[in-house]
């Protein structure tokens, strides 16, 4: 796992932000659940994914 420092040294992590975005943008199916690079990977697999992601 990668942990984000913010500038006010915050420990950030935002797999459950990009998978719950994708989820609302129907990027991918409702219930799915993965860290922001499994989100990264799905997207890429498909048509027109690089722009997507």
């Amino acid at each position: 796992m990668r942990i984000g420092i913010d500038f006010d040294n915050t420990i950030i992590c935002y797999d459950k932000v990009f998978a719950a975005v994708a989820r609302q943008r129907g990027l991918v199916p409702e219930g799915w659940e993965g860290p922001k690079t499994d989100v990264r990977d799905h997207l890429r697999s498909r048509t027109g994914g690089e722009l997507a992601w």
